[in-house]
Protein backbone atom coordinates (compact mmCIF):
# COMPACT_ATOMS: atom_id res chain seq x y z
CA UNK A 1 0.00 0.00 0.00
CA UNK A 2 1.22 3.46 -0.78
CA UNK A 3 1.33 5.41 2.46
CA UNK A 4 2.58 8.77 1.20
CA UNK A 5 0.13 8.99 -1.69
CA UNK A 6 -3.28 7.62 -0.86
CA UNK A 7 -4.63 5.49 -3.70
CA UNK A 8 -8.27 6.58 -3.97
CA UNK A 9 -9.28 4.29 -6.83
CA UNK A 10 -8.82 0.56 -7.35
CA UNK A 11 -8.36 1.04 -11.10
CA UNK A 12 -5.74 3.73 -10.50
CA UNK A 13 -3.91 1.21 -8.29
CA UNK A 14 -3.93 -1.34 -11.13
CA UNK A 15 -2.48 1.24 -13.54
CA UNK A 16 0.13 2.34 -11.01
CA UNK A 17 1.07 -1.30 -10.40
CA UNK A 18 1.63 -1.84 -14.12
CA UNK A 19 3.69 1.35 -14.49
CA UNK A 20 5.92 0.25 -11.61
CA UNK A 21 6.32 -3.19 -13.24
CA UNK A 22 7.24 -1.55 -16.56
CA UNK A 23 9.87 0.59 -14.86
CA UNK A 24 11.07 -2.42 -12.84
CA UNK A 25 10.69 -0.42 -9.63
CA UNK A 26 10.41 -3.53 -7.47
CA UNK A 27 10.32 -1.81 -4.07
CA UNK A 28 7.57 0.47 -5.34
CA UNK A 29 5.65 -2.56 -6.64
CA UNK A 30 5.96 -4.19 -3.22
CA UNK A 31 4.68 -1.05 -1.48
CA UNK A 32 1.43 -1.36 -3.43
CA UNK A 33 0.59 -4.61 -1.61
CA UNK A 34 -1.17 -4.67 1.74
CA UNK A 35 1.10 -5.28 4.76
CA UNK A 36 -0.81 -8.53 5.39
CA UNK A 37 -0.12 -9.76 1.85
CA UNK A 38 3.61 -9.07 2.17
CA UNK A 39 3.79 -10.78 5.56
CA UNK A 40 1.87 -13.81 4.23
CA UNK A 41 4.17 -14.12 1.20
CA UNK A 42 7.31 -13.98 3.30
CA UNK A 43 5.91 -16.52 5.74
CA UNK A 44 4.92 -18.87 2.90
CA UNK A 45 8.58 -19.09 1.91
CA UNK A 46 10.53 -18.73 5.15
CA UNK A 47 8.44 -21.00 7.38
CA UNK A 48 8.79 -24.15 5.22
CA UNK A 49 12.48 -23.42 4.57
CA UNK A 50 13.10 -23.74 8.30
CA UNK A 51 11.43 -27.16 8.43
CA UNK A 52 13.63 -30.19 9.03
CA UNK A 53 12.77 -31.81 5.68
CA UNK A 54 14.14 -28.88 3.73
CA UNK A 55 17.67 -29.20 2.39
CA UNK A 56 19.63 -26.89 0.16
CA UNK A 57 21.10 -29.18 -2.48
CA UNK A 58 24.55 -28.25 -3.66
CA UNK A 59 23.33 -27.74 -7.22
CA UNK A 60 21.17 -24.88 -5.93
CA UNK A 61 23.91 -23.25 -3.85
CA UNK A 62 25.13 -21.26 -6.85
CA UNK A 63 21.81 -21.30 -8.65
CA UNK A 64 18.20 -20.70 -7.78
CA UNK A 65 18.45 -19.84 -4.07
CA UNK A 66 21.38 -17.49 -4.57
CA UNK A 67 19.75 -16.08 -7.69
CA UNK A 68 16.69 -15.10 -5.70
CA UNK A 69 18.31 -14.01 -2.46
CA UNK A 70 22.03 -13.51 -3.07
CA UNK A 71 25.04 -15.63 -2.20
CA UNK A 72 25.58 -13.88 1.10
CA UNK A 73 22.05 -14.54 2.32
CA UNK A 74 21.24 -17.20 4.88
CA UNK A 75 17.78 -18.17 6.12
CA UNK A 76 18.38 -15.89 9.11
CA UNK A 77 19.37 -12.97 6.84
CA UNK A 78 16.26 -13.52 4.76
CA UNK A 79 14.00 -13.67 7.82
CA UNK A 80 15.42 -10.35 9.01
CA UNK A 81 14.60 -8.56 5.75
CA UNK A 82 11.58 -6.26 5.87
CA UNK A 83 8.49 -7.71 4.21
CA UNK A 84 8.75 -5.06 1.48
CA UNK A 85 12.42 -5.77 0.79
CA UNK A 86 11.82 -9.53 0.84
CA UNK A 87 8.99 -9.35 -1.72
CA UNK A 88 10.81 -6.79 -3.91
CA UNK A 89 14.00 -8.88 -3.87
CA UNK A 90 12.13 -12.07 -4.74
CA UNK A 91 10.19 -10.36 -7.55
CA UNK A 92 13.24 -8.53 -8.95
CA UNK A 93 15.37 -11.64 -9.03
CA UNK A 94 12.56 -13.83 -10.41
CA UNK A 95 12.12 -11.45 -13.34
CA UNK A 96 15.89 -11.18 -13.83
CA UNK A 97 16.20 -14.98 -13.90
CA UNK A 98 13.34 -15.20 -16.42
CA UNK A 99 15.02 -12.47 -18.47
CA UNK A 100 18.32 -14.31 -18.54
CA UNK A 101 16.58 -17.52 -19.60
CA UNK A 102 14.33 -15.95 -22.22
CA UNK A 103 16.13 -12.87 -23.51
CA UNK A 104 14.48 -10.17 -21.42
CA UNK A 105 11.06 -9.48 -19.94
CA UNK A 106 9.24 -6.27 -20.85
CA UNK A 107 5.79 -5.30 -19.66
CA UNK A 108 4.41 -3.64 -22.79
CA UNK A 109 0.86 -2.48 -22.10
CA UNK A 110 -2.18 -2.94 -19.92
CA UNK A 111 -5.84 -2.49 -20.79
CA UNK A 112 -8.32 -2.58 -17.93
CA UNK A 113 -11.40 -4.49 -19.03
CA UNK A 114 -13.49 -4.07 -15.92
CA UNK A 115 -13.86 -4.78 -12.24
CA UNK A 116 -16.08 -6.74 -9.89
CA UNK A 117 -16.68 -5.64 -6.32
CA UNK A 118 -16.86 -8.18 -3.55
CA UNK A 119 -18.56 -6.26 -0.80
CA UNK A 120 -17.34 -2.79 0.11
CA UNK A 121 -13.66 -3.52 0.64
CA UNK A 122 -12.53 -6.04 -2.01
CA UNK A 123 -12.38 -5.50 -5.76
CA UNK A 124 -11.11 -7.75 -8.55
CA UNK A 125 -9.81 -5.94 -11.62
CA UNK A 126 -9.64 -7.77 -14.93
CA UNK A 127 -6.98 -6.50 -17.30
CA UNK A 128 -5.37 -7.60 -20.54
CA UNK A 129 -1.60 -7.43 -20.20
CA UNK A 130 0.92 -7.62 -23.00
CA UNK A 131 4.34 -8.94 -22.01
CA UNK A 132 7.34 -9.46 -24.23
CA UNK A 133 9.80 -12.22 -23.37
CA UNK A 134 12.74 -12.13 -25.72
CA UNK A 135 11.25 -11.75 -29.18
CA UNK A 136 7.90 -13.28 -28.26
CA UNK A 137 4.91 -11.22 -27.16
CA UNK A 138 2.27 -12.70 -24.91
CA UNK A 139 -1.24 -11.53 -24.25
CA UNK A 140 -2.52 -12.50 -20.84
CA UNK A 141 -5.66 -11.84 -18.89
CA UNK A 142 -4.71 -10.84 -15.37
CA UNK A 143 -6.89 -10.48 -12.31
CA UNK A 144 -5.58 -8.08 -9.71
CA UNK A 145 -7.37 -8.33 -6.38
CA UNK A 146 -7.28 -5.27 -4.17
CA UNK A 147 -8.52 -4.41 -0.71
CA UNK A 148 -9.62 -1.09 0.72
CA UNK A 149 -8.12 -0.27 4.08
CA UNK A 150 -9.35 2.98 5.54
CA UNK A 151 -8.92 5.54 2.74
CA UNK A 152 -6.57 3.68 0.40
CA UNK A 153 -6.35 0.51 -1.70
CA UNK A 154 -3.68 -2.20 -1.56
CA UNK A 155 -3.05 -5.36 -3.55
CA UNK A 156 -3.75 -8.70 -1.92
CA UNK A 157 -2.01 -11.96 -2.82
CA UNK A 158 -3.41 -13.67 -5.87
CA UNK A 159 -3.32 -17.41 -6.42
CA UNK A 160 -0.56 -17.05 -9.02
CA UNK A 161 1.81 -15.38 -6.54
CA UNK A 162 0.94 -17.94 -3.86
CA UNK A 163 1.61 -20.72 -6.35
CA UNK A 164 4.98 -19.22 -7.20
CA UNK A 165 5.96 -19.23 -3.52
CA UNK A 166 4.77 -22.82 -3.02
CA UNK A 167 6.65 -24.01 -6.11
CA UNK A 168 9.84 -22.33 -4.91
CA UNK A 169 9.64 -24.03 -1.51
CA UNK A 170 8.81 -27.38 -3.10
CA UNK A 171 12.13 -27.27 -5.00
CA UNK A 172 13.97 -27.34 -1.68
CA UNK A 173 11.74 -29.82 0.14
CA UNK A 174 13.67 -33.07 0.36
CA UNK A 175 10.55 -35.16 1.13
CA UNK A 176 8.64 -33.91 -1.93
CA UNK A 177 11.63 -34.59 -4.20
CA UNK A 178 11.75 -38.19 -2.97
CA UNK A 179 8.16 -38.68 -4.08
Amino acid sequence: MVKDNVVKSEEFLAKLYFIKLQKKEWNEVAKLYTPEALKEFKSMITSPLEASSVEFPEEFSAGLFEGLFGSEKTIEDIKEMSDIDFFANFLRNSVEMASEAGGGVDFKSLNIIGSVSEGDSICHILARMYVEVGEMEFEKLEILSVKKIRDTWGIILQGQVKGMAKQFVKMFDHDSRLG
